[in-house]
C-alpha cells in the first residue's frame, strides 16, 4: 500500500487552507498528492482503491500531506478521527487546523457557493438549508471530535486573519511546529477572494432545498457526475444577479444567533485569544 498521510491541514473552508497547502507542499520534506482535497477517511472510501486512484505522491518523505477540508464539516462527515487513527494511528498524526473568524467565513462560504451552484438570494435562507454554514464555524464542535482521539499538542492553529498579514511568519511558526526548517514561499500563492460584483442565484429554490436535504441522492449524483457536467447545471439552475453586501445588521444576527457562545468555548478548549471575532 502506498504511504498514507501523517500531516492533515483539516480546514476551515474558506479559511486559508488551500494557501497554506500549496505553501507547505513546497517544502523538500513534505510530500503531497496531486490533489488538495483527497478526502482518503471519509465514510465509506475504500482507503487503497483511493490511493491507487492518486497514484504516488511528489515530494519529500517526512511528512506527507492530506487538505481535506470535509475532515471538519462535523456532522456532516462523521467519524473522520476514528477512521485516523484506525489507518495511521494515534500518535503520528500531526494537524494544522487555520481557523477565520465565523462570520467572515460563513458569509465567504455562501459567496462561493453561490458564483459555482447558486444559492438563494437571501443568506438567512441558505444558512436555514445547508448545515454546514454554521458547524463548519463552530471550532468548538468540530475539536471536540478530534480530541476524543488526539492530544491537543497534536495541534497547530493558524488564524486566518495573521496568516492574510503576514503569510511568511505563519508559515515559519507552522515549520517549526513541524521540526522542519524554514524555507522562503512563493508570494505567487496568493489566497482566494470570492469579491466578484456579481454572483448566481437559484432558478428553482425548492429544487435546491430538496437536494440540499436528501444527501442520500445528493452526493451519489456528485460523484456520478464530472465537474463540468455540474458547472453546466449550475448554469442551467441559477442565474446571474448582483452581489449584494451583508449588512451590519445581518453579520451582528448571526454572530449572536450561532456563533458567540460558540468563540467563548472555543477560547476555553483551545487556549486561545478570540476577543476580535466578539464583535462586528
Amino acid at each position: 500500500m502506498t504511504r498514507l498521510p501523517n500531516l492533515f491541514i483539516i480546514g476551515t473552508q474558506k479559511g486559508g487552507s488551500t494557501s497554506f497547502h500549496r505553501h507547505l507542499a513546497g517544502h523538500p520534506d513534505i510530500g503531497s498528492f496531486r490533489e488538495k482535497e483527497i478526502n482518503l477517511l471519509l465514510d465509506g472510501i475504500d482507503v487503497e482503491k483511493r490511493l491507487h486512484e492518486l497514484g504516488p505522491p511528489q515530494g519529500g518523505d517526512r511528512y506527507l500531506l492530506d487538505g481535506s477540508i470535509n475532515y471538519t464539516r462535523y456532522p456532516r462527515h462523521g467519524g473522520v478521527p476514528a477512521r485516523i487513527v484506525e489507518h495511521v494511528g494515534r500518535e503520528t498524526p500531526r494537524f494544522i487546523y487555520t481557523l477565520r473568524n465565523p462570520v467572515d467565513r460563513l458569509i465567504s462560504q455562501y459567496h462561493w457557493n453561490a458564483q459555482r451552484y447558486g444559492a438563494p438570494r437571501d443568506l438567512m435562507q441558505a444558512v436555514a438549508t445547508d448545515d454546514t454554514y454554521v458547524a463548519t464555524g463552530q471550532y468548538d464542535l468540530q475539536m471536540q471530535q478530534y480530541l476524543k482521539h488526539f492530544s491537543l499538542d497534536q495541534f497547530h492553529f493558524v488564524r486566518f486573519e495573521t496568516f492574510r498579514a503576514d503569510p511568511q511568519a505563519e508559515v515559519d511558526s507552522a515549520l517549526d511546529w513541524l521540526g522542519l526548517p524554514p524555507m522562503t514561499i512563493n508570494t505567487e500563492v496568493r489566497l482566494a477572494s470570492t469579491s466578484a460584483k456579481t454572483t448566481r442565484a437559484q432558478r428553482f429554490p425548492r429544487l435546491h432545498a430538496f437536494l440540499a436535504g436528501t444527501p442520500a441522492l445528493r452526493r451519489p449524483l456528485q460523484k456520478l457526475l464530472s465537474d463540468r457536467t455540474l458547472r453546466r447545471l449550475n448554469s442551467v439552475m441559477s442565474t446571474e444577479v448582483e452581489r449584494a453586501p451583508v449588512s451590519r445588521e445581518t453579520r451582528h444576527a448571526l454572530l449572536e444567533r450561532y456563533f458567540l457562545d460558540s468563540i467563548d468555548r472555543t477560547e476555553a478548549l483551545l487556549g486561545l485569544d478570540l476577543s476580535d471575532w466578539k464583535t462586528v
